[in-house]
């Protein structure tokens, strides 16, 4: 006799593949479609600025980094490369391990000082006993009337539910202080943060969906423009905050950062390929479109350089993310890295490759960042067993 749940599970497989015969193909005329893997592929015939690189281990799985635009030091959330093939919503994966059926599960924040390329965990102090930290994107912000603290706002992918967890820094001591975790129902599934003040943000929710067969389909299925940008207010020690969407219609909205003094918001879509800038009302935190950019590569994070150019990670053949991310250990399983130079001077309107390299270096390079006084590039990857740092004459990036 047939269980009713297989019977359940059987209907929903037929009509999935109705649905997908019957309308996917009429999808175009619906939504704009993303491009497919093997269309966003930008190659490279020879390797650029790659020929002095090398690997930093002792921080893994550091999916974004961010430059200390004071210190030069490079704050990181870095976590296990292989506890996330179990446990990371973001790849909706959503095994907890036994170990951490009773205890909560942690990433950790290392500094790395790009001079000695030394590293340093800090130490979390104030978190509590039973919080999840599992990080993803990541921010800073400095605040005018206390030159030697920073404050960090990270997106943490709890079990349960997804939050900003913020920390206060103090430069030049070992540990961070928790202020708060930020939590609202407009906080779905974060990607990136950036910082607005000591008590707001914007940040990127690349799904509709956080886990279950609405995230199947809305990552098989797709493209569908169910993404958006949301802005947050909220006040330190209160984790409820106020939040409102303040742009919607992405397929994946990823990387985020203000340029130009706060007036302009960059935001990439991995899966239409493309970046968006957007001119910032001070006021009502509102944001309108000035222009749209196909980069004909999928995009991951942003970080600003001293100039105000933009450097944005990029992944040039689309096709081999995600098997190297299920595979991060397999040497033989490569996918290429690429940084893009935007410039101010051009309104960030042209894409200019200043780093490739084949993915034997560095794979799945999700963020990079340059340390000026150093002529370093930083990279970090959601999958890497290590942080890539890279000489680079700083006249390649025009400063």
């Amino acid at each position: 006799m047939v269980h009713p749940g297989m019977i359940i599970i059987y209907a929903i497989g037929i009509f999935m593949a109705l649905l997908s015969r019957a309308f996917i193909p009429h999808l175009s005329t619906w939504f704009p479609v993303a491009l497919p893997p093997q269309d966003r592929y930008v190659s490279s015939s020879l390797a650029v600025n790659n020929d002095h690189c090398r690997m930093v281990f002792g921080a893994e799985g550091c999916e974004d980094v961010a430059i200390d635009k004071i210190t030069g030091d490079v704050y990181m959330g870095c976590g296990s490369v292989e506890g996330r093939k179990l446990f990371y919503p973001p790849q909706n994966h959503h095994v907890v391990r036994p170990i951490y059926k009773q205890q909560p599960m942690r990433d950790s924040v290392i500094i790395f000082d790009p001079a000695s390329e030394q590293l340093k965990t800090l130490e979390l102090r104030g978190v509590a006993a039973n919080s999840d930290l599992i990080w993803h994107g990541m921010s800073v912000f400095y605040p005018p009337d206390k030159p030697d603290t920073r404050v960090l706002f990270f997106v943490n992918h709890q079990r349960g539910s997804s939050v900003i967890s913020v920390f206060n820094y103090t430069i030049g001591t070992d540990y961070l202080q928790f202020v708060s975790d930020v939590i609202s129902p407009l906080i779905v599934t974060p990607n990136a943060v950036v910082a607005v003040s000591e008590t707001s943000f914007y940040i990127t929710n690349d799904h509709m969906f956080r886990k279950g067969m609405a995230r199947i389909v809305e990552d098989t299925y797709g493209p569908f423009l169910w993404s958006n940008i949301v802005y947050c207010e909220f006040k330190a020690g209160v984790s409820m905050s106020k939040c409102s969407v303040k742009q919607k219609g992405f397929s994946y909205a990823n990387g985020i950062m203000l340029v130009d003094e706060g007036k302009k918001l960059v935001v990439t879509d991995t899966r239409l390929a493309k970046y968006s800038v957007f001119n910032v009302d001070p006021l009502t935190h509102d944001l309108d479109l000035e222009l749209a950019v196909s980069a004909h590569t999928s995009l991951d994070n942003i970080s600003e350089l001293p100039s105000g150019d933009i450097l944005v990670s990029a992944f040039p053949n689309g096709s081999s993310i995600w098997p190297k991310i299920e595979a991060p250990f397999d040497p033989e399983i490569t996918s290429e890295s690429m940084t893009l130079l935007l410039k101010k001077d051009e309104a960030f309107a042209i894409p200019h490759v200043v780093f490739w390299d084949d993915g034997k270096v560095m794979s799945v390079m999700t963020s990079a960042s340059y340390e000026v006084r150093t002529q370093k590039l930083i990279g970090g990857g959601v999958c890497a067993p290590g942080i890539l740092v890279c000489d680079i004459n700083k006249s390649v990036f025009g400063l």
